[in-house]
């Protein structure tokens, strides 16, 4: 499977989270059996970590399917911007380690705090 690139925007103080289902070329869900999922935001000009997501797997570990969130109380300590990028990195057991998605992320202000 390549690398799939999806932007993201993140609204200063809710709630995030975004659905995913993983599947290879032939359209098989992509087995998390046994992997370790982890999700940071960088900012692009420096590399340096804004935060990490949270990324949880779902049952049955089988169907490639997992969540990547962030709480309203992390995003509502953000600063609004668009220089920031993300990506999925997805680690299993055996050592093999792979990369399917990420993308930009803007976090845009609300009206009421």
């Amino acid at each position: 499977m390549k690398r799939e690139r999806y932007n993201i925007t993140i609204h200063k103080g809710e709630s995030f989270a975004l659905a995913v289902a993983l599947k290879d070329t032939t359209g098989t869900a992509i087995d998390l059996t046994n992997a370790t999922l982890t999700s940071q935001c960088r900012d692009k000009s420096s590399n340096a970590v804004l935060f990490s997501f949270v990324c949880t797997v779902s049952s049955p570990t089988t169907s490639g399917q997992f969540t990547l969130s962030l709480g309203a109380s992390t995003s509502a300590s953000l600063t609004p911007q668009t220089a920031l990028s993300y990506d999925v990195k997805i680690s299993w057991t055996n050592g093999t380690v792979k990369k399917y998605l990420g993308g930009d992320v803007q976090i845009v202000d609300t009206v009421t705090p």
